[in-house]
């Protein structure tokens, strides 16, 4: 699916569209893009996708139960483009990116389901990495990170001046 999604952003204009649309649907409207149009293709891709994990989904559990198949995804889908770098608010995104995210996602469940953490916890440490991921992304955080790095680097450079 990666593959044929950046096969499609790269030969289209798909892309600049649905970031055009997902920064500002108004000034995508005015530009000429039909911004209704670019929110149901997207959500016709949405659906294709979604077919295919129930599908892949329904295959790994051999059973078609829909209380438990896909149960709680959505968070593991939030996560997952959050740790990808990709804004939750729309706009500029990265597939690559929300890709690793999906993979560092599923490392943590089963890493944690190794470690014989019950399902319910399992729940909680994702939220853990959620908040986290809230709290580093923060303006403030990064400022204060920012800082404290331009004073260390001025640091080393007075030390390796003296020596």
């Amino acid at each position: 699916m990666a593959v044929i999604f950046k096969l499609l952003f790269h030969f289209t204009s798909l892309e600049l569209f649905t970031q055009s649309v997902g920064i500002n649907g108004s000034a995508a409207r005015l530009n000429g893009i039909n911004s209704t149009f670019i929110k149901l293709l997207s959500f016709i891709i949405l659906g294709v996708c979604v077919a295919v994990a129930g599908s892949i989904g329904v295959s790994r559990i051999s059973l078609i139960n829909h209380e438990t198949i896909l149960l709680d995804i959505e968070m593991d889908a939030i996560l997952a483009v959050a740790i990808g770098g990709n804004n939750l608010g729309g706009g500029k995104f990265k597939l690559s990116g929300s890709i690793i995210g999906a993979y560092v996602i599923q490392t943590l469940t089963i890493t944690l389901y190794a470690m014989k953490v019950s399902s319910t916890d399992v729940k909680a440490y994702k939220a853990i990495v959620i908040i986290l991921l809230v709290v580093i992304g923060s303006p403030v955080v990064k400022q204060k990170f920012q800082r404290f790095m331009a004073e260390r680097a001025s640091k080393a450079a007075a030390t390796a001046k003296g020596a």
